[in-house]
């Protein structure tokens, strides 16, 4: 029953990462920023992702080491992230 619920969750989260085009062109079609995009995007997933750890009633307490590992790795992954999109996005719809 997992590995079917799993599968079913993958199935899920790999149809709507296919679906990023369809909403994410016509809203720059009509001059929304691909920053603008990108931000509301990442947003609207860490709101789902927390929202699911809240019900899970996951424990989010972290260190102050954690933290500041994660505050780099994550400042790094929003840089690399946001300039290889956009250099996509150019290359594609220029």
């Amino acid at each position: 029953m997992r590995q079917l619920k799993g599968v079913l969750l993958a199935m899920i989260s790999s149809s709507t990462f296919g679906l990023i085009p369809l909403f994410a062109l016509p809203a720059m079609q009509e001059g929304v920023g691909l920053d603008s995009v990108l931000f509301y995007r990442f947003a609207i997933s860490a709101v789902v992702v927390g929202a699911y750890l809240l019900l899970r009633r996951v424990d989010l307490r972290i260190t102050l080491k954690e933290f500041g590992t994660m505050f780099l790795l994550g400042g790094a992954y929003a840089s690399l992230n946001e300039n290889y999109e956009w250099y996509g996005a150019r290359y594609l719809y220029e």
